[in-house]
């Protein structure tokens, strides 16, 4: 029997109770002719093998960037609370068809309180830590929190500005009484 060009051997195989079975009747092989489909099919074997592998580790990461995005999200908005909304995600669809979440964003509310610049701040104070809570602040992240720091510098400014009235007041009155 004959593997390409090359002649194959058969030798006799001893069996287990010490006799020898000589070569012709062991079961020969199938014989493998050097056409190029033999090579072509274990192409297409490794090709298909290499491309289920990949789909695999692309779904894995997919979904490890999915629960990051996640729980980044729902951090930002448990350390929001009142002040933020849902979390909105941006999805990809994987080769095993399934979308998954690889963004998100949690909309904060960063308005003023009306006539209320002490509120405004501490509102302020919550919103700023939560904008930047994500270990991967956005482009978005960073616009709230500079938002949220001209509106916490509003509110100081107002504030201020209410002390310093009534300090001027209380010294008028004190002028107006002598």
């Amino acid at each position: 029997m004959q593997v390409g060009n090359a002649p194959l051997l058969q030798r006799p195989v001893s069996r287990a109770d010490g006799s020898v079975r000589p070569a012709s009747a062991q079961q020969s092989p199938a014989v493998v002719s050097s056409s190029s489909e033999m090579p072509a099919t274990l192409a297409a074997n490794a090709s298909a093998g290499r491309q289920g592998r990949e789909q695999q580790l692309t779904v894995s990461e997919l979904q490890t960037r999915e629960r990051t995005v996640r729980a980044a999200e729902i951090a930002q908005a448990a350390l929001a609370g009142k002040y933020a909304g849902p979390p909105v995600y941006s999805y990809a669809r994987g080769p095993d068809g399934q979308a998954y979440a690889v963004s998100g964003d949690v909309p904060l509310d960063v308005s003023p309180i009306p006539n209320d610049p002490e509120a405004t701040l501490r509102k302020m104070q919550v919103v700023l830590p939560a904008a930047m809570a994500s270990g991967e602040a956005s482009p978005q992240d960073v616009r709230v929190a500079a938002q949220a720091r001209a509106v916490a510098a509003q509110a100081r400014a107002q504030l201020a500005e209410a002390k310093r009235q009534e300090s001027a007041s209380v010294v008028d009155e004190r002028q107006t009484n002598e």
